[in-house]
């Protein structure tokens, strides 16, 4: 039961997003090549490659600089290492990489920009007066990256201790990830987003089997 509860409740939250995204998105300006393709048959994988190189080289960049931004930060606030992790193993961080790629990059892409950048940026263009477009999304972007952040906590407690320096480690690391797939999201696409994301996972998998290694 628990399992199928931790399956069931992201892939219910991948679809409210998308339809709240669907809603949303086309009115505050942002893109999805398959939405484009559904409402109107613009091609997509022409765009997507038109898009993939800059988002994959971001996304590795993106990647590269959490991975030196955690060592610089827990050398520099040692109590922000994490303390009481679980072990891993080669073996357990290879499983783990379906999850990394189709959950980090799609459905959380699908959750936190499509979905919630979306609304967030739909419903300050309604109450904010003037056009104030750039501040909106800019705004939304932010939001949304401290709420993916804030997402990625239960994870962390469920593998090590997670006081508060752990905590505002966590939030932080993941939240500037959060604003570059955000950039992305409202200055090119969603697909853009999402490749970045994965792209970055790359570079994190690898550090991880460095790990344990």
């Amino acid at each position: 039961m628990a399992v199928a509860l931790s399956i069931a409740t992201p892939a219910v939250l991948a679809v409210v997003a998308t339809v709240v995204g669907t809603a949303t998105a086309p009115r505050v300006g942002f893109r999805s090549f398959v939405h484009d393709h559904a409402t109107d048959g613009r091609r997509v994988w022409s765009r997507v490659r038109e898009s993939a190189p800059r988002a994959v080289v971001v996304g590795l960049a993106t990647g590269v600089g959490i991975v030196a931004l955690d060592v610089v930060l827990t050398a520099v606030v040692p109590s922000a290492a994490p303390t009481g992790a679980s072990p891993g193993s080669v073996a357990l961080v290879l499983a783990s990489a379906p999850a990394r790629f189709l959950f980090g990059g799609l459905a959380e892409e699908l959750m936190l920009r499509w979905g919630l950048v979306s609304a967030i940026a739909w419903v300050l263009a309604a109450v904010v007066p003037g056009d104030r477009r750039r501040a909106v999304a800019w705004t939304a972007v932010v939001l949304a990256a401290l709420a993916f952040g804030a997402a990625h906590l239960p994870q962390a407690a469920a593998s090590m201790d997670l006081t508060l320096p752990v905590a505002a480690r966590v939030v932080a690391l993941n939240a500037i990830a959060g604003v570059v797939f955000g950039w992305l999201f409202i200055e090119d696409s969603l697909e853009a987003a999402m490749l970045a994301h994965a792209s970055a996972h790359v570079i994190l998998l690898g550090t991880a089997l460095v790990g344990v290694a």
